[in-house]
């Protein structure tokens, strides 16, 4: 990772670029900038995958949302391989926006299913990053853990229904809820 501007350790939202050129590049920064609680946070020069896990600043990971911009021109099936990556790191608690020359159907709709949650085509402008931004705020913002909110399970356990005599396989579920039981065979 190079390139760190602004590195403020506790921001509100880092963004960040992977395998971008130096255009996109630019408009995130200036993008950055223009935000509140934003800032740029560097940019990575390879795609993020199983075998290429970086070390991540501390600003990206104590910040408490983080944007992702990654260019889908260079190796479409590594960015694909690179958004679910990040989205399994950061446990959902980040945007990814994809960024590419041409919109190719197939591509979007597997960048989708793996956490991609935009995609602009190049050249970017900077209105259209920072709506995005500011949509990725704005969801976080009514709902904090919308992007991040983990599930229960619940787990029942007990004897086998069928077991004992035949009265009491009909009569068990009375037993599961009653408070007190009395031999009904």
């Amino acid at each position: 990772m190079t390139r760190t501007t602004n590195s403020t350790e506790h921001s509100t939202q880092a963004i960040f670029s992977v395998c971008a050129d130096a255009e996109v590049v630019q408009v995130a920064t200036t993008a950055a900038a223009n935000i509140s609680g934003a800032h740029f946070a560097g940019e990575f020069h390879d795609y993020i995958t199983a075998e290429r896990r970086p070390q991540f600043s501390p600003a990206l990971k104590n910040a408490s949302s983080c944007v992702a911009l990654i260019d889908f021109d260079r190796d479409a099936e590594l960015a694909i391989e690179t958004t679910e990556r990040l989205h399994q790191i950061f446990l959902k608690k980040i945007g990814i926006i994809g960024v590419g020359a041409r919109l190719d159907a197939e591509i979007l709709l597997r960048a989708v299913r793996k956490g991609c949650t935009e995609f602009l085509t190049k050249p970017v402008s900077l209105v259209d990053l920072i709506a995005s931004l500011n949509r990725f705020n704005e969801v976080l913002a009514v709902d904090p853990n919308a992007q991040s909110s983990l599930g229960r399970v619940i787990s029942f356990s007990g004897p086998k229904v069928a077991s004992g005599p035949p009265c009491w396989r009909s009569i068990w579920p009375f037993f599961l809820f009653a408070s007190t039981a009395r031999r009904y065979c």
